[in-house]
């Protein structure tokens, strides 16, 4: 029978000291990267927004000229008869749905002009002779609790529509979404 030692011996204490230092390192290299990713996807998502908004298929963009109520409605409605109606929901339940997602999407400009308030007010702070660390990190915490806000009430939303529709046609749903993706290359 032999024993087994805790103690380290002189050969694995080195070896140990010096992987500690690589791993902190690794770490650190790890945790800048994915701050800066994070930073440029900030960046990049503020640019987008600033640049026209919910892109060319949505409510106002560069190309449309501005946020349209009447457009964005039209485009709801639409949506809704055709992709509700592929999953077999009637004309009552289309018209729930539809009013629901208007309902949250009237709120969308709003929280783009927020977003770009935000960003406008970042700038200022990084513009200024001294950084403020405490304004900074208020300001991230409010559009953090305004992304929370938004991301609830489009959950709601989401439930709201799911229990005006039978389990068949939310199944249907998720099976026309899915094939959609799939053609487009996005599905896993």
């Amino acid at each position: 029978m032999t024993e087994t030692s805790n103690t380290p011996t002189p050969a694995t204490e080195a070896t140990s000291q010096q992987q500690a230092p690589r791993s902190g390192k690794r770490r650190r290299w790890l945790i800048g990267g994915a701050l800066a990713a994070t930073a440029l996807v900030g960046l990049g998502v503020a640019a987008a927004q600033s640049q026209g908004g919910f892109g060319h298929h949505g409510f106002g963009g560069r190309h449309s000229g501005g946020f349209d109520p009447a457009r964005m409605e039209a485009r709801i409605d639409f949506g809704a008869d055709i992709i509700l109606g592929r999953a077999g929901a009637n004309a009552e339940q289309r018209q729930k749905v539809a009013a629901i997602l208007k309902s949250l999407a009237r709120e969308a400009p709003e929280f783009r002009r927020q977003n770009l308030a935000a960003r406008e007010q970042m700038v200022s702070l990084l513009k200024a002779e001294r950084i403020d660390r405490a304004a900074i990190e208020k300001l991230r915490a409010e559009r953090i609790k305004a992304v929370d806000d938004a991301s609830r009430k489009v959950t709601e939303a989401l439930a709201q529509a799911g229990e005006i529709l039978t389990a068949d046609q939310r199944r249907e749903l998720i099976s026309l979404a899915e094939k959609r993706r799939s053609m487009m290359g996005m599905w896993r």
